[in-house]
C-alpha cells in the first residue's frame, strides 16, 4: 500500500500568538476530532483566556497522495475525510481519479465527481500506449491477424492519433486514460 493520508491540522489561535501548533492526523483522527472537542482544540494544548481562543483551525500540509490536490487551507472537512478514505482504501483506482477530477472539475471536486471520474478511466498500467492501442484495435476487430495491410500499420502514429480522445494521467508507474467528453 502506499503511503497513507494525513493531514496536519492546526490552531489559528496559537498560530496567531507566534506557536506554530499543528498535529498530523489521518481521516479517522480528523473525523473524530471533528465530532468531539474540535479540531483546533484536539491540537492545542494551551488554556482558554480571553486572548487565546482555539476555536479556529486550519489544514497546514498535506502528507500523501492527497497534497496532489489543491484543497486549500479550509477545505469542506466532510469532503477532505471522505477524499482521503477512498485514496486510502484504493489509491490505484482515486489517486488518478481525483487528479483527473480537478482537471475536469476544477477547484475542490466531491466525493461523487471523483468516483464519476473512476468509472470512466482505463488502466493501461505499465505497458505503452502503443501496446494498448494495438490491443485494443486487434479486440475490438478493427485489425485481424493476417490482414494483408497488418505489417504497414505504424502503432506509435496510430497511438498518438488515437490519445487525441484521452487525456493521460501517470500514477505509480501506471497510465490511466480519461475520454474527452
Amino acid at each position: 500500500m502506499t503511503e497513507e493520508n494525513k493531514v496536519a491540522i492546526g490552531c489559528l489561535s496559537c498560530y496567531n500568538d507566534g506557536r506554530l501548533t499543528y498535529k498530523r492526523m489521518n481521516a479517522d483522527e480528523v473525523e473524530a476530532a471533528w465530532k468531539g472537542d474540535g479540531l483546533a482544540e484536539t491540537v492545542c494544548d494551551q488554556p482558554r483566556t480571553i486572548y487565546h481562543n482555539p476555536e479556529e483551525w486550519e489544514v497546514q500540509d498535506y502528507d500523501g497522495p492527497i497534497s496532489r490536490l489543491s484543497l486549500g487551507g479550509w477545505p469542506n472537512i466532510e469532503n477532505l475525510i471522505l477524499m482521503m478514505r477512498l485514496m486510502d482504501d484504493d489509491p490505484d483506482k482515486y489517486v488518478p481519479a481525483c487528479s483527473a477530477a480537478v482537471d475536469h472539475y476544477g477547484g475542490s471536486p466531491t466525493v461523487e465527481q471523483v468516483e464519476e471520474i473512476a468509472e470512466m478511466m482505463y488502466c493501461v498500467g505499465d505497458q505503452s500506449l502503443e501496446d494498448y492501442f494495438m490491443e485494443q484495435a486487434y479486440d475490438n476487430g478493427d485489425i485481424k491477424n493476417g490482414d494483408y495491410w497488418e505489417s504497414y500499420i505504424n502503432w506509435e502514429d496510430y497511438a498518438r492519433e488515437q490519445m487525441y480522445h484521452y487525456i493521460e494521467f501517470n500514477y505509480d508507474g501506471n497510465t490511466y486514460l480519461l475520454p474527452h467528453h
